[in-house]
């Protein structure tokens, strides 16, 4: 007997009457999975403020005072590509990426080629007079 879609869906809500359990169709993450890949944007945040912190470190990059503020564009950075991973994990399972997402990735985007740009501006460099 061929399988329909409609069968199959009673299948399912009759399955979940008997037994109580139902699995999430919409869930992206394994069950089984661990926490730092259930959760990727904190996951890169913290990599990221990891990472910030050792750079600060650094005296070419944090300077000599060890500017902790290294650690906030580390954990801005670390965030931003933990919202892309989830916006991957999201579109290889077919489900629908939100407006929100994309606004933030392409923010992030914008922001990592126009701050640096910034910043060398108003610092007086860039090869321009001021």
């Amino acid at each position: 007997m061929p399988s329909y879609p409609l069968h199959a869906a009673i299948n399912r809500e009759v399955d979940w009457l008997v037994d109580g359990n139902r699995p999430d169709p919409q869930s992206v993450i394994k069950p089984g999975s661990s926490w730092f890949v259930r959760h990727p944007v904190i996951t890169g945040t913290l990599i990221g403020t990891g990472a910030g912190l050792a750079l600060s470190r650094v005296d070419s990059i944090g300077g000599v005072n060890h500017d902790p503020r290294v650690a906030l564009i580390g954990a801005a950075v670390g965030a931003w590509s933990g919202v892309i991973v989830s916006a991957s994990q999201k579109a290889r399972l077919g489900r629908k990426v939100g407006v929100g997402t994309k606004i933030g990735i392409a923010a992030g985007a914008a922001s990592l080629i126009l701050l640096p740009i910034a910043a060398c501006y108003s610092a007086g460099g860039c090869g321009g007079s001021s």
